[in-house]
């Protein structure tokens, strides 16, 4: 049974239904990058590149390697669900500073090569 590294409760529980992780939602680097890609909570309104922008810039810094890359085939779908908000903070990230007037031109080549079948990078 895993333990916190600062005490009790247990981290990790068994259920009728499986294993449940207990800790905060801020403690979870995925959890906290999908809510910082849809604004956490504070979406910026619309047409709003800068505040789009910082958003996206924020919520990708915190993303490290491959998301659940040591998890076994059971993580797949959520691995997909977590590379796809990946690429969608890429997408709005730079949508909206293509509309700031940055150049975007390496960055935007670099994502239409890793995600050549994003429709969206295409046509920025």
């Amino acid at each position: 049974m895993l333990r916190r590294a600062l005490g009790d409760p247990t981290l990790v529980a068994g259920t009728d239904g499986g294993y449940v992780l207990r800790v905060e939602a801020g403690a979870v680097d995925a959890i906290v990058v999908v809510d910082e890609g849809r604004g956490g909570g504070r979406a910026p309104p619309d047409g709003d590149a800068s505040a789009a922008a910082e958003l996206s810039e924020t919520a990708l810094a915190r993303w490290r390697g491959e998301a659940l890359g040591a998890a076994g085939d059971w993580a797949a779908p959520h691995r997909a669900r977590l590379d796809e908000a990946r690429t969608t903070l890429l997408e709005t990230g730079l949508a909206a500073r293509l509309r700031l007037g940055e150049d975007v031109i390496g960055d935007l080549e670099a994502a239409v090569l890793a995600h050549p079948y994003q429709e969206r990078l295409w046509s920025s």
